[in-house]
């Protein structure tokens, strides 16, 4: 009975026993003992390793392979030590365990290179690494720092399911083909700045608990981000998305930066994105033409450029403007309204800004007062019947001066006053009043003429946009 690992992960050439477990009676050869019963040390260990790596056949045949498959590695090992571009034929490291520091730094796999299922508890370093094969990584665990730096992928890449504990730095890296990172894990700091995407790639339904960096990457094709959680805030600050790229349901819970980026008309889309990580995305302007929004039923009531910088109101007035202008020529009026209002906003602070004793009486303030901009229906059918009772509290005044007060209700009085009110209205017909009250009163019916007809425009323009929107 020989080694019960290289009969469970198919080894072609099982080893010799090295180590038999008492408890169940099970055999391990060397590769796959535990660390503390190989009967070697690490250094003879590595060596018995690399002269397996370097017996194998170098060819792309599926039959021909390293089999490493569920080795054990109990301490440091270095692959590219013994001379820079050390060359791989097809390797198979699923399952194995690097119980310390694992280095393939400068090698390069000539074929494929299987990692599906490894366990990496030291620092796992791909620094210039080239695979051209497909390479695997799904389902792997890196406890430590994961250093991809300038990493090169020429065939498709999968690193779904994979866990990363550690720093994970992908800087430079570059994706000839596609990868997929669908329900991976990144548990501390990812950098993918610099990153080249060339093919089609997919980051759906993974989870970033520590802020993910982008910065500069270039995505030449479509990139997947549906339904991915972005926990501490996401940066691809002058990106290239040269295709579509998908935010569906995706969640920011920290800010998420889209400054500078360079896309097409509409390239990122964001479906159904909630309330929350609306108010977390930072774009201006400039990127809201790179931006579809789409089933956003629910806004915050700031968007981040405006909450956040108090100081650049016309940036945030002109970012406001541009999404009115998206949503009119898409026919979507309720967001028009929301926009409109927000724009406004931003001109009042302005003004605000500029005046701060004397901004109040700007026109811009009493279109607000009066009528929300003429969004707020409410406010102007509030301030017409405030005017309306000022217009019958005046009249009944100038009834008590005229002619005196008295204790008793005198109804040609009373019928007076709700007919001087009544004048206060446009286009009332009343008969001429022949009482002679002098040119302050006339003056009085024209201001209040010219004030109620003014709010019942603006009472009549706010119901109107609430019905058309």
């Amino acid at each position: 009975m020989g080694c019960c690992k290289c009969e469970e992960h198919e080894w072609p050439d099982p080893q010799d026993v090295v180590y038999t477990d008492e408890a169940d009676g099970k055999e391990y050869c060397v590769f796959h003992a535990p660390g503390d019963k190989k009967i070697v040390d690490v250094e003879t260990f590595n060596k018995k390793v690399f002269k397996r790596i370097e017996d194998a056949p170098h060819s792309s045949s599926k039959e021909l392979w390293c089999n490493l498959s569920g080795t054990i590695f109990p301490g440091k090992i270095d692959f590219g030590k013994s001379r820079i571009f050390r060359y791989f034929p097809n390797c198979n490291f699923s399952g194995t365990s690097f119980c310390d520091d694992a280095s393939f730094k400068f090698c390069v796999f000539e074929h494929s290179a299987l990692f599906s299922n490894s366990l990496f508890f030291g620092d796992a370093e791909f620094n210039s690494t080239h695979i051209h094969g497909i390479c695997l990584f799904s389902e792997a665990i890196f406890f430590e720092k994961a250093d991809f730096f300038r990493a090169h992928f020429y065939s498709n890449v999968l690193f779904s399911k994979t866990t990363f504990h550690g720093m994970t730095i992908f800087t430079f890296a570059v994706f000839d083909k596609g990868v997929h990172y669908t329900f991976s894990c990144f548990n501390y700091t990812s950098d993918f700045n610099l990153a080249k995407f060339m093919e089609a790639s997919d980051f759906e339904k993974a989870n970033f608990y520590e802020t993910i960096s982008f910065k500069g990457s270039k995505f030449a094709k479509e990139i997947n981000f549906k339904n991915t959680k972005f926990i501490n805030g996401a940066d691809f600050n002058k990106a290239d998305f040269f295709s579509k790229a998908s935010f569906s349901q995706a969640v920011f819970s920290g800010t998420i930066n889209f400054l500078e980026i360079n896309a097409g008309i509409d390239s990122l889309l964001l479906h159904q994105i909630d309330s929350f990580s609306l108010s977390n995305i930072i774009f201006t302007s400039i990127e809201v033409d790179y931006i579809l929004f789409s089933g956003c039923y629910t806004w915050p009531d700031k968007l981040y450029t405006e909450a956040t910088n108090s100081q650049d109101y016309y940036a945030s007035e002109k970012m406001y403007r541009k999404l009115k202008r998206i949503a009119a020529s898409e026919h979507d009026q309720p967001m028009v309204s929301m926009w409109h209002f927000r724009e406004k906003e931003m001109a009042l602070k302005q003004i605000k800004e500029k005046r701060p004793k004397w901004w109040r009486f700007s026109w811009l303030w009493l279109y607000r007062f009066s009528s929300g901009y003429g969004e707020d229906y409410r406010c102007a059918f509030r301030i017409l019947m405030w005017l309306l009772l000022a217009a019958f509290a005046i009249s009944s005044l100038i009834a008590i001066i005229s002619t005196g007060f008295s204790p008793r209700i005198d109804w040609d009085k009373v019928g007076w006053v709700f007919e001087s009110t009544l004048r206060c209205i446009p286009l009332t017909k009343l008969p001429t009043e022949n009482g002679n009250l002098g040119v302050w009163y006339y003056a009085f019916i024209s201001v209040f003429q010219l004030l109620i007809g003014i709010q019942a425009a603006l009472f009549a323009f706010a119901l109107r946009n609430k019905f058309r929107r």
